[in-house]
């Protein structure tokens, strides 16, 4: 259910994990459990795709249905043949696994290829660092830091807190790199992904976040009128794939030739200082138009308003 949007291998693929799940919850009068587990991390799943792409779940109901379909009639299946005897034998706990389980991790990085799920490559772990030290070394967005990581997430945990910031018990990890392998190029390329889960400065991140969102919306709107007006369309922005065929759908199919383009490095070469100048503006120019003097954000929601009373101004 994490792959996202692909509504087509969807239903396919979660009633393949039902076995599993019922190997794990050991009989087969645990398939009403297999069930509940599955419905509840459908609705999960729901609400926050729904809340990612700003639209409503009911958007979700067809694809919903048909995934429950597909997921009751694989118990229905599975539940007249399944017995307590089919329950795969630990081998995990084995030594010989265990050892050369050892060996395979310290010759390979076990990576997923990009942009093909369920496809994992087996990488030599000192090739795949030298490709690593290669792109840190190749650009200025990256600096070596001399300072210990415990104490660089002490200095952001002691910073988010006088900003009323602090970031839960659970976040206190910095920023990880990695790459995974582009097989679909030729030659085969490389993506590199700075990952935040569960960061420091994630707290930050959501607060920027928000009040950037109030921002875009003010220019959403700004771009609204001079297309009324004029017929130029000066906003480029789309808030998730929905937007993207709407805007298709309105476009003449015998009049029109379509072209879509990519970056092969994008965010790592804007310089930072051209990056900032432009925000800036862009934050300075809103505030004007709108003729407010703070951004008050509150439980992830942001606010136009002309006095500090909220909790926080930006």
């Amino acid at each position: 259910m994490f792959i996202g949007l692909l509504y087509s291998l969807i239903p396919r693929m979660i009633p393949c994990a039902l076995p599993r799940m019922a190997r794990k919850l050991y009989g087969v009068e645990n398939w009403v459990t297999a069930l509940k587990m599955c419905k509840e991390g459908l609705r999960k799943y729901k609400i926050t795709r729904a809340r990612r792409e700003n639209v409503s779940t009911s958007v979700f109901s067809e694809w919903e249905n048909a995934v429950l379909k597909k997921i009751n009639d694989r118990i229905s299946k599975l539940s007249k043949s399944y017995t307590k005897s089919s329950v795969a034998k630990k081998t995990l706990t084995c030594p010989k696994i265990k050892k050369f389980l050892a060996d395979l991790h310290d010759k390979y990085v076990i990576a997923p290829a990009d942009k093909a799920s369920n496809n994992i490559i087996f990488i030599c772990k000192s090739y795949y660092r030298q490709i690593i030290n290669e792109e840190l070394g190749s650009t200025s967005t990256y600096a070596k830091c001399t300072v210990e990581p415990q104490q660089l997430i002490r200095k952001h945990i002691d910073f988010l807190k006088l900003e009323n910031l602090e970031p839960k018990p659970d976040w206190c990890n910095l920023p990880s790199f990695y790459w995974m392998p582009k097989l679909h190029k030729n030659p085969y390329s490389y993506r590199f992904i700075a990952a935040s889960h569960k960061c420091t400065t994630k707290p930050l991140s959501r607060f920027l976040n928000s009040a950037l969102r109030l921002i875009l919306k003010h220019f959403r709107e700004y771009c609204l009128g001079i297309y009324r007006n004029t017929g130029v369309n000066a906003f480029w922005i789309v808030e998730n794939s929905l937007e993207v065929l709407d805007s298709l759908r309105s476009i003449p199919t015998r009049k029109a030739q379509l072209a879509s383009f990519d970056f092969s490095t994008l965010y790592t070469a804007i310089p930072h200082n051209l990056l900032k100048d432009k925000i800036t503006n862009l934050i300075h120019s809103a505030y004007t138009c709108r003729k407010s003097q703070y951004i008050e954000v509150c439980q992830d929601k942001a606010f136009w308003y002309n006095s500090c009373s909220f909790i926080r101004a930006l």
